[in-house]
């Protein structure tokens, strides 16, 4: 039984696609769903991150991602579904898979390829995350 997803996005069209899947999915079985945004360990220093409290940290990587979250939230809202949004900092494949364990999380549905750039699913993070999961992951090209 799924009781909790988590959804890695990234801005990608995989990412985008595993989200719609995912909303699909989470209204089909009434699933809390969370999508998560994963920023490179630089990013405490490039995002400017180092002088804020912890609360205003977490409410300007939130803010920050917003563009990445835009879209991947338009299948769940059409769905009348809120997923919880959530934003760290990392290696994505590591944060994947801890937020996954520490969460509770019944499944990973995540894109098989995703942008390149200051988003970080860049490479084979699917393919570490596959292995290295605490639960079940589906693939969305």
């Amino acid at each position: 039984m799924i009781h909790r997803l988590l959804v890695p996005v990234d801005g990608s069209a995989s990412s985008v696609r595993a989200a719609a899947f995912a909303a699909d999915l989470a209204r089909g079985v009434g699933c809390e769903t969370t999508l998560l945004h994963v920023y490179d360990r630089g990013g405490i220093t490039a995002l400017g991150l180092e002088a804020l409290s912890a609360e205003e940290a977490e409410e300007e990587k939130l803010r920050l991602a917003g563009d990445v979250f835009e879209e991947a939230l338009v299948p769940f809202r059409e769905r009348g579904l809120a997923p919880e949004r959530r934003v760290v900092l990392g290696l994505a494949s590591e944060e994947i898979c801890g937020v996954a364990r520490s969460g509770g999380h019944d499944l990973i549905v995540m894109g098989s390829r995703g942008s390149s750039g200051r988003h970080l699913f860049t490479g084979s993070v699917s393919e570490r995350v596959l292995q290295a999961a605490p639960c079940p992951v589906t693939l969305v090209r």
